[in-house]
């Protein structure tokens, strides 16, 4: 891994190099040029911004900006490209600073319109670049935004191609971002269930209006759809320690404590939706094939529990019926064999699927329902461990 010292002899030779490698179109550099001009076009929207460049190098875009009247403010750890930068931008704030360690203080008090990052973030982990983001996300003005270019991957199968086309070139210490993976962490976020409710959510407010997000109308699982729709239309999310909002409620005191009507018939549409969803975020079907069927075959132990609330006046014949409708329904069975069950609980509550006896996934649906009514903290832990 280069080092400050590696960065100074690199230096004068830099932009050359740089030059070369966009020119040829050939890793690791491909394309930089227009990567630089598509962020120099988005700053240049909000006249006289504040930037902040992290890893500024030899300052090839923040020199552009500063020309064009920006206020740059910029961290590198090599001591020649500050030099080199300072000649160009005689009135920056340049200071020098390893930022897979923070921003050097100076930097942590300004606010900017924008923080950019050009062939820099691929020195850091993927843990790390979270923790970093997250933290740079406070040093914005509103509606500030941050900026990234770099070495990108849509796949780790190209990030691969790549990596024997270079050969020698190829630098095993640069952690590259590969869009299929960072894709994968969105379905992770609905697998946390960090994603489903809104009452421990802030939204903008301009964004539901511009593209006139609602909610639909049914009064189950319109949670997840208002959310959905939201963050279609959004490029960021950010999480937030501080509590500012303390939700409570009774489980009796629910749409969630109530007998809903088809409630099957309504989870295969919102398994289905959840695919489609996926589909249009471009994640690969087996990012989120195990979700998914985990996520249904979960919610279909709830709709045999459904059945056995006391507002549900379906005879022994009815129910038995609709149980056997859901454990020999083709989905319920194609799901079935690609989910993963996370714990032992789920395992033994799925054993009436695996060997097909409706008349044991009744005993089960009916305990079930019993423990939701008079044993809600054995429920809940039944419901929370699955």
């Amino acid at each position: 891994m280069l080092n400050n010292k590696g960065f100074d002899l690199w230096a004068d030779g830099y932009d050359k190099s740089v030059g070369l490698s966009d020119e040829a179109n050939t890793y690791p550099f491909a394309g930089y040029k227009k990567v630089l001009a598509a962020i120099f076009q988005t700053v240049m929207q909000t006249p006289n911004a504040s930037v902040l460049d992290i890893g500024f190098g030899t300052a090839v875009l923040t020199a552009r900006l500063y020309e064009q009247g920006c206020t740059i403010y910029g961290q590198d750890f090599s001591s020649r490209m500050l030099e080199l930068a300072s000649e160009k931008m005689p009135g920056a704030h340049l200071y020098q600073g390893d930022f897979t360690q923070g921003l050097v203080e100076p930097l942590q008090n300004p606010r900017y319109d924008y923080i950019v990052a050009t062939y820099a973030l691929h020195h850091l982990t993927d843990t790390q670049k979270v923790v970093f983001l997250s933290a740079l996300r406070g040093c914005l003005n509103e509606n500030g935004k941050i900026l990234i270019g770099d070495v990108a991957f849509e796949t780790r199968d190209a990030l691969n191609r790549c990596r024997q086309e270079a050969g020698a070139h190829w630098d095993d210490d640069e952690i590259y971002f590969v869009a299929e993976e960072i894709k994968k962490d969105f379905v992770t976020l609905w697998d946390k269930h960090l994603l489903y409710n809104i009452w421990n959510k802030m939204y903008k407010r301009e964004i539901i209006e511009k593209h006139n997000i609602k909610f639909p109308d049914y009064n189950w699982g319109e949670d997840i759809e208002f959310n959905r729709e939201y963050l279609l239309q959004v490029n960021t999310l950010f999480n937030m320690q501080k509590c500012f909002y303390h939700y409570i409620r009774g489980r009796g005191t629910t749409i969630t404590g109530k007998y809903i009507k088809n409630l099957y018939e309504i989870r295969l549409k919102e398994n289905q939706e959840f695919k489609e969803y996926f589909d249009k975020f471009g994640i690969e079907k087996s990012n989120y094939e195990e979700f998914c069927a985990r996520r249904h075959i979960e919610r279909t132990l709830g709709c045999i529990e459904n059945l056995f609330n006391e507002e549900c006046n379906m005879s022994f014949k009815e129910k038995y019926k609709k149980i056997k409708q859901i454990i020999y329904d083709e989905t319920t069975r194609e799901e079935l064999k690609k989910m993963k069950p996370q714990s032992k609980k789920v395992k033994i509550l799925l054993i009436p699927y695996r060997i097909k006896s409706v008349l044991l996934a009744m005993i089960m649906g009916k305990g079930l329902a019993f423990c939701k009514k008079k044993l809600p903290k054995l429920f809940n832990s039944l419901k929370n461990k699955r």
